[in-house]
Parts: C-alpha cells; structure tokens; sequence
C-alpha cells in the first residue's frame, strides 16, 4: 500500500514531502512551472485548471525512465529527477506529448547531488523564473 501522506491527492504523482525526503546521487534536476494557470482558472474555472494540471503530470509521468521521479510541489510547480546528460531530452519528450494541447510551461535544470542539492534546487527554480519572465516580455511585445 502507498503511503498517501506522500502523494499529491489531484495528480497521483510524489509531492513535497516525498521529494523532501528523496536521496540519490548524483542527477539532473528540472523544474517546472505552468504558464498561465492562473489565467485558466480566472477565465474558465479551476475544474480546467486542474484538468491541466493533471495533463501535465501525466505527460511528466509518460516520461520518466529507470531511477527518475516526478514530484507536484506546489500548485502549478513541478520537479522532476532526471538522469544525468538526459534532462534536455525529457523536456523535449514533455513538450511533444503536449504538442498540439494548449498547455505551456517553463523550466530551469540543474546537475546536482546530495551535497548541493539545495543549491540546486534555488538555481533551478531561477533559471525557470528567467525563462517564463522572457517568456511574458515576448508576449507582452506583440
């Protein structure tokens, strides 16, 4: 039996306090964040919005190899473990099982280890930051 206290209730996938608690070698850490969830909730409902979300995570979760994991670790934020050389091509393999749905997202990736996995985990999220910002000035300029 899984422990539940462990898995995120909407999408089945590990969720904070499982990732808290993970320790691997040395990996590649990606994390994501979803463009424009709050919009989708604000304009058609959070019912949408998690049906997103759930996508999402099924896509991440279609992705994951051997000594990987997915981790929902906040509302629309996720992280993945990705073996190391193989973090560029599990984002490329999310982003073609969502070709064609109208679900975007930002990441950032990280090489790391137990020793800087913190570190890691902060670089990460602000190269996912970076991203979406570049990705809003673009929007906002056409």
């Amino acid at each position: 039996m899984k422990d539940q206290s462990k898995q995120d209730e909407l999408t089945g996938l590990y969720n904070r306090k499982k990732f808290d608690a993970i320790k691997l070698k040395e990996f590649e850490l990606i994390y994501f964040d979803l463009d424009g969830l709050k919009k989708v909730n604000d304009r058609k409902g959070h019912k949408v919005g998690d049906l997103m979300i759930v996508r999402f995570s099924q896509a991440l979760s279609q992705t994951v190899v051997e000594d990987e994991m997915v981790f929902r670790v906040g509302g629309d934020e996720f992280v993945a473990t990705a073996q190391l050389g193989r973090g560029g091509d599990f984002v490329s393999q999310v982003s073609n099982l969502l070709h064609g749905e109208n679900i975007s997202f930002s990441y950032g990736i990280e090489v790391t280890n137990q020793d800087n996995f913190q570190q890691a985990l902060e670089e990460s999220d602000k190269a996912m930051y970076a991203m979406k910002q570049a990705r809003s000035s673009v929007a906002a300029d056409v």
